[in-house]
């Protein structure tokens, strides 16, 4: 299935339209499975650490988050979320929400296109996902900062392929964003039993994001790589860090629901119908063979009867 799926990454509708036109003309495929990761300040990430408590208060609780994060009614949001560490009393782990409608938006273009979605995640979900295909990092602590966005930071820690925080920074000028880095790599320094990077991975726009890497270089004393783009033409369904796709939790609108029921009705109507007429032709077959049955009989009795008769007759005669 790897190799038949298409892939996307974009952070609107309309470049998604693009990209889907460009690519098929360039290259014609024959699969219509699709994989897409998405982007944009409507598709929020977030970590959470709370109280162990059971799936579905969980979930409750997340969604509730979700709302207050989106200013949006539950029915009007998407959401998936992953549990990434469990302690005795704790859980940790990250959700994704994006509002229904921005999620209804790529799913028109794609419909439009044919083309079928099997996964839709984040893209920098997407792109952590590429990395660790990429790269052997086994024993290692290391950091991923995302700069695709304008206002937007990505940043994720991970130890032995083990998530030690994931957050999104919104910042409006680069002083914003090195104080907020900086502080998010020392808070999460000051809680690991490890207190050093083995490398700081550095992706994105990075043109004008020289003086802030520099600046982290400096402060945290570390090896740094920089990638001008991660790839992630490989995202797949199956052997991903990240399971969260949002296909799980996508809800169908008032109308949509409406035309379902309808549906549904009319097939079980239509059941129903089919039922009745078998049943009806059932008893006709039953009532034909219960009057051959009796003819026969009757015929059977009328034989025997004159065959009697005939005996009688003979011995009068003797």
């Amino acid at each position: 299935m790897k190799n038949s799926l298409l892939a996307f990454a974009a952070s609107s509708a309309e470049e998604l339209e693009n990209k889907i036109t460009t690519s098929l003309k360039e290259n014609p495929s024959k699969s219509r499975l699709t994989t897409l990761a998405i982007g944009g300040p409507q598709v929020l990430i977030c970590p959470f650490n709370l109280e162990k408590m059971s799936s579905k208060e969980l979930l409750a609780h997340l969604r509730s988050e979700a709302v207050g994060m989106l200013s949006l009614p539950l029915d009007q949001i998407v959401m998936d979320y992953q549990i990434l560490s469990g302690e005795d009393e704790t859980v940790a782990g990250i959700y994704t929400c994006l509002p229904k409608s921005s999620l209804d938006g790529y799913l028109a273009v794609l419909n439009n296109a044919k083309l079928i979605p099997v996964k839709i995640t984040t893209y920098f979900l997407a792109t952590i996902d590429s990395f660790f295909r990429q790269h052997e990092t086994k024993n290692e602590r290391f950091c991923l900062i995302d700069f695709s966005k304008e206002t937007n930071i990505n940043l994720a820690i991970f130890m032995d392929h083990q998530c030690e925080l994931i957050r999104q920074i919104p910042y409006d000028d680069d002083n914003e964003a090195k104080n907020e880095v900086i502080q998010s790599l020392r808070s999460a320094c000051s809680k690991s039993r490890n207190k050093q990077f083995d490398n700081i991975y550095f992706y994105g726009h990075l043109t004008n994001k020289e003086n802030l890497i520099l600046e982290i270089e400096k402060v945290f004393n570390t090896k740094t790589t920089r990638y001008h783009s991660m790839d992630v033409s490989s995202l797949t369904t199956q052997d991903n860090f990240f399971t969260i796709n949002l296909l799980k939790e996508h809800a169908f609108s008032l109308q949509e629901r409406r035309l379902i029921f309808l549906a549904v009705h009319a097939v079980l109507l239509i059941v129903l119908l089919v039922n009745i007429g078998l049943g009806i032709k059932l008893f006709e077959i039953n009532k034909n063979i219960t009057d051959i049955k009796s003819s026969y009989n009757d015929s059977e009795y009328s034989y025997a009867l004159s065959l009697q008769e005939q005996v009688n007759a003979q011995h009068g005669k003797k």
